[in-house]
């Protein structure tokens, strides 16, 4: 990651970073290499959720109705401010916010 950032890239941190302490060495990466942290939440309606992790995907993920409700009541709101995403909406336009917050 820190690499990614020093070579002027953008990062990208997964659903996995649930709680303020998993996110912790983020933050404080970016903080120390002054980058510009844009934290975003994807969110759907749980039937939506259940729906997508029942069936068949592309992609590299697995994670299944099991894994959804392991993780669901792990979410710690983010320490600072977060653009939401609603992903039964078409993501381009969120996209494109998040690359411009983030100086891109």
């Amino acid at each position: 990651m820190r690499a990614a950032i020093a070579g002027g890239r953008s990062v990208v941190l997964d659903a996995t970073n649930l709680t303020n302490r998993d996110r912790r060495r983020f933050v404080r990466a970016a903080a120390e290499m002054e980058a510009t942290l844009v934290a975003i939440r994807v969110v759907a309606p749980e039937e939506v959720i259940r729906e997508r992790l029942s069936g068949p995907r592309a992609g590299h993920s697995q994670a299944g109705v099991a894994v959804f409700e392991a993780m669901r009541g792990r979410p710690q709101p983010f320490p600072s401010p977060v653009l939401t995403v609603d992903t039964r909406f078409p993501i381009a336009p969120a996209v494109s916010l998040a690359i411009r917050l983030a100086g891109g």
